[in-house]
């Protein structure tokens, strides 16, 4: 995050606290709290966008508290279950919902600030739904196929070839210095 680059990370909660985790937590001294990652991202005046991957239902609220007592804007939340969706999209807190081949296009999608467009079998044209996003003037973050066990270059050469560059536009990656060389790059291989 120091370096300029936004981070995708998943929180829970435990005992009433938010902490970064994937699956349930379970109390250890080497819990990380959202609070801890808010405070590095704040006090070491982080640019990047964080997309916070909500694991649990009912968090709207203390997210919300937890980024706006930090005053952070540069990020959203998404993976939300479909009724916990509408409250951060009522809190006026900048949700995405996901677009993949299991998860179709809904009504979510128009009230949503962007759209998460992911892949998890690699017969998903993630190029044409975020063209079409994009034209709609949503905000999209593409997933890297290298997050499902598959090379990544290919989609790389596709974006940007077929898609505009766009304040809108963002791309969830593993590699992030190659994916910065790779666009500052002419010709990149």
């Amino acid at each position: 995050m120091s370096h300029g680059y936004g981070l995708e990370t998943d929180v829970r909660d435990l005992d009433g606290k938010l902490v970064i985790s994937h699956d349930p937590p379970e109390i250890a001294e080497n819990t990380l709290y959202l609070e801890a990652l808010l405070d590095f991202y704040k006090s070491n005046e982080c640019r990047g966008w964080l997309a916070i991957n909500i694991k649990a239902d009912g968090l709207s609220a203390p997210v919300a508290n937890a980024l706006a007592s930090r005053n952070i804007d540069r990020y959203f939340v998404f993976d939300m279950s479909v009724p916990d969706s509408l409250a951060y999209i009522k809190n006026d807190m900048r949700a995405y919902v996901r677009l993949s081949e299991y998860e179709g296009e809904s009504i979510l999608q128009s009230m949503a600030s962007g759209v998460w467009v992911d892949n998890f079998s690699g017969d998903f044209d993630q190029i044409g739904a975020a063209n079409r996003l994009l034209q709609s003037n949503k905000q999209v973050a593409i997933v890297s196929p290298e997050l499902h066990g598959r090379s990544h270059l290919s989609l790389w050469k596709k974006i940007r070839k077929n898609l505009p560059a766009s304040e809108n536009l963002m791309l969830c990656t593993d590699f992030p210095d190659q994916a910065a060389t790779f666009w500052k790059t002419e010709d990149a291989n």
